[in-house]
């Protein structure tokens, strides 16, 4: 399963064993049994056999090692936010953002103690000079949600490997199937 339109296809696929379909099945959420189980299905978490296909798919299609799915892009965008940032640190964001990661920024940050820099283009360069000491992550959308600006990912990388802080990447709107994020 070596070929990307093969793997659009196939990773992820869930056989039916039972009904014999040619289609991996829906499965609708409810609540699971725990007792005696060989996995603790939580609710909301990877709790149909669904998630997990589309998981193991996306996963495959970003040449990562796993994937998570989540309910909505927001969802997404501040879970990954709050895993690496916490009070008192600092963050630089690209100029020209989905409007609500933009109005999570303002509405959110603040309250958790988290500061952020709006850099005035999302040129590497102007990234670089909004880092600061307390600074953890660089976050790109490219392209960008909704002006479609285009971000040179490779720079923006390696400037902020260089200056010690991570790189988050939205690629939305270019998916896997016109940009792969990990392989740059």
């Amino acid at each position: 399963m070596d070929k990307f339109p093969t793997r659009c296809v196939h990773a992820g696929t869930i056989k039916d064993e039972v009904k014999k379909g040619i289609n991996s099945p829906v499965y609708t959420s409810t609540s699971f049994e725990y007792i005696d189980q060989p996995d603790t299905i939580y609710p909301r978490y990877l709790n149909t056999p669904n998630e997990n296909a589309v998981a193991e798919k996306i996963a495959s299609l970003e040449d990562g090692e796993s994937a998570l799915v989540f309910s909505s892009g927001m969802a997404a965008i501040s879970t990954v936010l709050f895993t690496f940032l916490g009070s008192g640190d600092h963050a630089v964001f690209q100029k020209g953002l989905y409007g609500g990661t933009s109005h999570f920024l303002e509405r959110e940050f603040e309250k958790f103690g988290i500061e952020c820099t709006v850099a005035s283009s999302q040129e590497a360069v102007d990234l670089e000079s909004c880092i600061r000491e307390n600074t953890k992550l660089v976050y790109i959308e490219t392209p960008s949600n909704p002006l479609l600006s285009i971000t040179d990912i490779q720079a923006v990388a390696q400037m902020a490997k260089r200056s010690g802080v991570i790189t988050i990447i939205d690629n939305t709107f270019a998916s896997p199937v016109n940009q792969q994020a990990l392989a740059i």
